[in-house]
Order: C-alpha cells, then structure tokens, then sequence
C-alpha cells in the first residue's frame, strides 16, 4: 500500500504545516504562504508541504529578532493628527460655501 505525504513526513528532520503553525504561534495558512513564497526552507510531497525543522528554527529565531514595533516620537504623532484636523476643517469649510450656478445665481 503507497504511503500518505504525512507518514513520509513523519521524520526527525521534518515537520507539518500544523506543527510549524503551531511553534511559530501563526496560522496554517500562514506557514503555507511561508512555504510559497520561499520564506520557510520546505517542499512538496504530493500536495502536503514538508517543513524542514533546520530552516523552522532559522525562522522561528529570525523572526523574534525582526520582530520589533515601531513607535514613531510624540511630537510626529501629534503633527500628524493636526495636519489630519487641518485637512478635515478645511474639506467641511470647503462643503458649506455657498455654491453659485454659471450665471451668478446661487444654488441651494
């Protein structure tokens, strides 16, 4: 009887897209994207990704050293939300003219 992609995968040098989700903290379909687009060191066995544990570590540790927020300073924060309100004050402003047809008359 052929063996099932997961029995073949079953190996100690091997991990699931499951097992990978599941140490990396993300969700199926994002170790899956991972595999796709090359991110994690992994192949194909029939339809069933292969995850090799080597590149899972790499990972796993590349990711926690890039994995860092950024907090822009309090006055940017600030000047970004008052160019916001400027823009806001002056679109509302913009609304409530007085709106004039072509001939002069105004309209309602």
């Amino acid at each position: 009887m052929p063996r099932m992609p997961t029995e073949i995968i079953n190996n100690d040098n091997l991990v699931t897209v499951r097992e990978a989700a599941e140490v990396l903290g993300v969700s199926i379909n994002t170790v899956s994207r991972y595999c796709r687009r090359g991110k994690l060191k992994a192949f194909k066995v029939k339809s069933v990704w292969a995850i090799e544990k080597a590149g899972l570590e790499e990972f796993d540790c590349k990711s926690k050293h890039n994995n860092t927020s950024f907090e822009p300073p309090e006055e940017e924060v600030q000047e970004m939300w008052d160019t916001l309100y400027d823009l806001i004050q002056t679109s509302q402003k913009k609304r409530n003219r007085t709106k004039v047809d072509y001939k002069g008359s105004e309209v309602c």
